[in-house]
């Protein structure tokens, strides 16, 4: 019988895993709020999370309250805003120093933008702003344009590009430097890590795990190096449902 993804995983009692969000667990959609998250996700992040012994984390771009509306009941950790902010097992969340610093100011900024440019959509955030322009992809050069603008005058920000988004971000804030810090930290620590995305931000975190003796799950054709390629978010949750089985 021919090897599944799954069957060239460490067990799960013997690894950690980290996911991304949007493109790796559920289909990305025209809005961020648009998304469909399959009604079996919850209760397979919750059979992951006890197979793994706790060593389980999201790892998005997206704001740590954005996931909390759409899996309410998930109670394990989760990295929001690439990085910049951290949800502990307890509840309790921790950002970056500085992180929200001057963020009236980019939601300012990026809201006018939204309203100069039809059809992109502003998705302010607690460290940071993403303008989408899925629906607006005439824009793409305006919004690189503005955004460079922008960050000539706040150094402490970073420009992330993702899927047909301009983000800001704090310049500290990644997925890999997260990825880093929980693996330094119980009960990740000696525990393989695997990390799962579909992005141009999840490359530097996958890179790492593999770096340190991992693997990585490239979703969607992101990165050639990855230890498995899967086509879309549905195959990402047949395989993890076949590694805990």
């Amino acid at each position: 019988m021919p090897d599944t993804p799954s069957s060239n995983l460490p067990a799960p009692a013997r690894a950690s895993l980290f996911l991304d969000f949007d493109g790796t667990l559920v289909d990305i959609a025209p809005t961020p709020d648009g998304i469909t998250v399959p009604d079996d996700l919850a209760d397979l992040l919750a059979m992951l999370d006890t197979a793994l012994g706790g060593r389980l984390a999201l790892v998005s771009g997206r704001a740590i309250a954005s996931l909390e509306q759409h899996l309410p009941t998930f109670q394990g950790i989760i990295v929001g805003g690439h990085g910049a902010e951290m949800r502990g097992r307890d509840g309790r969340i921790e950002r970056l120093a500085g992180a929200d610093s001057g963020i009236a100011d980019l939601h300012f900024w990026a809201t006018g933008i939204e309203g100069d440019l039809a059809g992109v959509r502003a998705e302010l955030k607690r460290t940071g702003a993403a303008l989408h322009f899925r629906q607006a992809p005439q824009h793409e050069d305006a919004l690189h344009a503005a955004a460079q603008t922008y960050l000539a005058t706040h150094p402490d920000l970073a420009l992330q590009m993702a899927h047909m988004t301009v983000e800001l971000r704090p310049k500290d804030a990644n997925k890999a430097s997260a990825v880093a810090t929980l693996m330094h930290s119980p009960p990740f620590v000696g525990h393989p890590p695997i990390f799962a995305g579909d992005d141009a931000t999840d490359i530097p975190a996958m890179d790492h795990c593999q770096t340190a003796g991992g693997q990585a799950i490239s979703v969607g054709g992101i990165h050639a190096a990855a230890d498995i390629h899967l086509a879309a978010p549905q195959d990402v949750r047949r395989l993890l449902k076949d590694w805990i089985v």
